[in-house]
């Protein structure tokens, strides 16, 4: 597991440590009833790529999801963010050991 909180307000990254390969391969996203739309993102923050994007709905408590496999080197961060409503993230995957 690379990232994981209840409440999420924000930016929370994960830094790949030395002498590892990180596979990035599930985010769930869980979000209660809100009187506004709020959003998440998953960045790759090295390259200041966004890999998914999702916004919640307003009024309605609800889950988002990405499943995939993005790759992230020794050294380089991924990053969670939400915006406007607090959500429960987990961004799960797995350590690769470097030749």
């Amino acid at each position: 597991m690379f990232i994981t909180l209840a409440g999420l307000g924000g930016p929370l990254t994960f830094v790949v440590p030395a002498g590892f390969t990180a596979v990035a391969r599930d985010l769930d996203v869980y979000y209660g009833a809100s009187d506004i739309q709020g959003n998440v993102r998953f960045q790759d923050v090295d390259s200041g790529g966004t890999i998914w994007y999702g916004e919640s709905m307003e009024e309605a408590a609800g889950y988002l999801s990405w499943r995939g496999r993005q790759v992230f080197p020794e050294g380089h961060t991924m990053q969670v963010s939400t915006a406007d409503v607090l959500m429960d993230v987990r961004l799960c995957g797995y350590l690769l050991t470097n030749p």
